[in-house]
């Protein structure tokens, strides 16, 4: 499809090829992927959407081994070196556990075979390696990870990404990251007043915050209410001759691809302009 760019069209054949196809949108590609890679791992989802949404709040683009450990807490086992209790031990704790259990000898047996059919808990410090193998993540030196993808990276950013992060994610400064994570929080996520912000710098002569916001329409589901309020809102931007060619003209190409079915109509509306500029559009 000429609206698909390499990487949305590799996820698309990849969740054909493997039958995991979870519907037409990039969103749905990206998380067919995502479950893929991850099916072996316990909570490895929540816990990537966890490292991707800090690391979008934090502004940065790699992941330290002792953050990952914090970001994670509550979903990965911690590594043993790090379960401490008041000064004691766990390699004591261990020690006093096997006394008790060799009491008797049945005793020893019976825990011998039950520890034998525990399967191993992936830590922080085998996780990250598991991701690094299937291709989400990848290495960094300094023993630092970082997501294989931006577009990856945004989609789990803008799953974990709520309405009580909102103020703290559009507070950030621009940048790829950012924009990337509205994007997909836009997918689940009411985020009108972020847009009529962006929509009210009228002193940006580039008008950067609606060519952004005509990206995001294509993850914005079709039935959201707010949706045709932001393509009317853009449609006038086009028709507004105040505005440089240029400019208009990157918002109606982000228009063309929302593969909305109100698009065509629009367009012929505004082929019948009497302004000659939009005609050109």
């Amino acid at each position: 499809h000429s609206a698909l760019t390499p990487f949305e069209f590799t996820l698309q054949m990849w969740a054909t090829y493997a039958g995991d196809v979870r519907g037409p949108s990039l969103a749905d590609a990206i998380e067919a992927y995502v479950r893929r890679t991850s099916a072996h791992i316990p909570n490895a989802i929540e816990a990537m959407e966890r490292f991707a949404g800090q690391v979008v709040l934090a502004q940065k683009s790699v992941i330290a081994y002792d953050e990952a450990q914090a970001w994670a807490k509550g979903l990965v086992p911690e590594d043993i070196n790090d379960e401490l209790d008041n000064g004691e031990s766990v390699e004591e704790e261990a020690i006093e556990e096997e006394v008790a259990a060799e009491e008797t000898a049945d005793a020893e047996e019976a825990e011998e075979i039950l520890i034998s059919d525990q399967p191993a808990e992936l830590t922080i410090s085998r996780i990250l390696p598991e991701l690094s193998k299937n291709g989400v993540m990848v290495a960094r030196i300094d023993d630092q990870m970082a997501f294989s993808h931006p577009i990856i990276l945004g989609y789990l950013a803008g799953r974990y990404l709520d309405e009580a992060n909102f103020e703290a994610l559009f507070s950030l400064p621009d940048w790829e990251y950012k924009s990337l994570s509205v994007q997909f929080v836009a997918s689940h996520q009411e985020i009108t007043p972020y847009a009529n912000q962006l929509f009210a710098l009228s002193d940006d002569p580039l008008y950067r915050g609606p060519i952004s916001i005509g990206r995001w329409l294509k993850s914005i589901p079709l039935e959201a209410t707010w949706r045709k309020i932001i393509l009317g809102r853009l449609s006038n931007l086009i028709s507004d001759e105040n505005i440089a060619l240029g400019a208009r003209a990157r918002i109606l190409c982000g228009l063309a691809k929302t593969k909305d079915p109100d698009i065509g109509t629009l367009f012929r509306h505004l082929l019948k302009s009497q302004k000659i500029s939009v005609r050109q559009l």
